[in-house]
C-alpha cells in the first residue's frame, strides 16, 4: 500500500478530493459504515465509523480479481475489503518507510518549491 496522495478535505464547492462528494461517488464500492479517506495507489482508504470495529482502517483495491459483477455492496465489504489496522494510529505504526527514491523525489518537490516539507513527530 502506498500513501502518496492528499487525504480528503472539507470543501465549499464538490470537487475530486471532497470528503463529502467522494463518499456519495464511492456508494458502489462502500457501505455507510465506512468513510473514504484517501485515494491511494490501487484502491480507496476508509475508516470504519458504524457497527463493530469503530475507527479501524480499511484498504478497497480498484481491480481485485475477486470482484465481478452482481456483488452487492454490502457483500463487497465483506468480502473484499483487507484490513489495516485497528485505528489509526495503528495503520500509521504498520506503514514501511519509504524507499530512499521516494524521498529523493520529495526533497526536489520541496526544493523546486511544488510542496511543503512537514515534521513528523513520535
Amino acid at each position: 500500500l502506498l500513501v502518496d496522495q492528499p487525504f480528503f478535505t472539507v470543501r465549499d464547492e464538490a470537487a475530486v478530493n471532497d470528503l463529502v462528494y467522494v463518499n456519495k461517488c464511492l456508494r458502489d464500492h462502500l457501505t455507510k459504515d465506512y468513510l473514504g479517506v484517501a485515494f491511494v495507489q490501487g484502491g480507496i482508504l476508509a475508516v470504519k465509523v458504524k457497527g463493530s470495529a469503530l475507527g479501524s482502517v480499511w484498504f478497497c483495491a480498484y481491480d481485485d480479481a475477486r470482484d465481478h459483477d452482481g456483488l452487492t455492496v454490502q457483500e463487497r465489504v465483506e468480502q473484499l475489503l483487507l484490513p489495516c489496522g485497528d485505528d489509526f494510529d495503528d495503520f500509521l505504526r504498520r506503514l514501511a518507510g519509504s524507499p530512499p527514491e521516494l524521498e529523493t523525489v520529495a526533497n526536489l518537490m520541496v526544493d523546486g518549491g511544488f510542496a511543503y516539507a512537514v515534521p513528523v513527530e513520535g
